[in-house]
């Protein structure tokens, strides 16, 4: 994940932003159709940083992933929905990969304190199960040749 942009400070928002693109990716692998205000409910991120992480998912150094805009609702309303697409096995196996937390689940409950400056308890409750009821429709990984 590389973030660029005239305000970009890496020592203050390297942290920050990745952890909201890792969190924004992992609620749309899903492939669900979500609004900006459906995702903000869950994940806890402003609407329009999430707009932002959308537009960074479709870059080519980002994953060029397929993200999907549709009109919701009356089409003058100007409310739409996103979609994610995961492209092949590679992005399945990559999802796999992210879902495994590297710290403790403390650390991630601090991280979440620190990033929303609130009690991250009912946030990761929430967190973990939506990444169980991803994890569910991820196939297994295929047994290596010669293993069983």
């Amino acid at each position: 994940m590389r973030f660029d942009g005239s305000n970009y400070v890496p020592a203050l928002d390297e942290k920050r932003l990745s952890l909201q693109y890792e969190r924004i990716y992992a609620l749309m692998i899903d492939g669900v159709w979500r609004t900006l205000s459906e995702i903000a409910s869950i994940t806890g991120d402003p609407e329009a940083s999430i707009s932002a992480q959308l537009r960074h998912m479709r870059k080519k150094r980002n994953g060029e992933y397929v993200v999907e805009k549709n009109r919701r609702g009356q089409l003058r309303s100007g409310l739409y929905e996103y979609q994610l697409h995961l492209r092949s096995d590679g992005d399945a196996a990559k999802t796999r990969k992210f879902l495994i937390y590297r710290g403790s689940i403390e650390d991630l409950a601090k991280d979440v304190v620190d990033l929303l400056g609130v009690d991250g308890a009912e946030l990761l409750q929430l967190a973990i199960t939506e990444a169980a009821k991803i994890a569910e429709q991820i196939p297994p990984d295929p047994t290596p040749e010669g293993e069983t």
